[in-house]
């Protein structure tokens, strides 16, 4: 979680004293950053596209909201912002949650996702050219390869397995 702002606030708490923060209502960047910066004030939208509006048209200046989600829209919106702070807020990740009774299904998802991130480790241009586009140098997040190996190698080691019978 960070911010889009212009030049001058940093994205700490300190320098969004006053300031009005957009966010889209009941995301976990209005969560967590309502949480950790009590000087600011919040202007809530319902969806992205009216926060992301509401950057462009200038009537807010300072946007909240995940990082890839601000980088990827950062060229259309808010050229000449930044995403600040140097470290966020927040880190978030994405998990899928697999009842004992279907290992199957687990282990066959499993497999897939290593093998996509396999792929693109292993300079499979198939799968490069797909991440790519999405988050990588063909993308507005603008990724580099370098910075997607080193998270998908650790993504490849690492699993996490809750067993509440342990």
């Amino acid at each position: 979680m960070r911010l889009l702002a212009p030049a001058g606030i940093d994205g700490t708490p300190k320098s969004l004293n006053g300031k009005t923060v957009g966010v889209v209502k009941n995301s976990m960047a209005a969560n967590v950053l309502a949480a950790s910066v009590d000087a600011a004030n919040f202007q809530f939208f319902d969806t992205p596209d009216q926060a992301l509006a509401a950057v462009k048209d200038g009537s807010v200046e300072i946007l909240g909201g995940d990082s890839l989600w601000l980088r990827a829209n950062k060229a259309a919106m808010a050229p000449d912002n930044s995403l600040v702070p140097d470290k966020p807020y927040a880190r978030s990740g994405v998990g899928c949650v697999v009842a004992d009774t279907t290992p199957h299904l687990l282990n066959i998802s499993n497999l897939g996702i290593g093998r996509l991130l396999s792929g693109y480790i292993n300079d499979d241009d198939g799968v490069r050219s797909a991440i790519n586009t999405s988050i990588g140098t063909g993308s507005t997040v603008g990724l580099k390869d370098g910075q997607i190996n080193r998270f998908f190698t650790i993504v490849l080691s690492t699993a996490a397995e809750f067993n509440p019978q342990s």
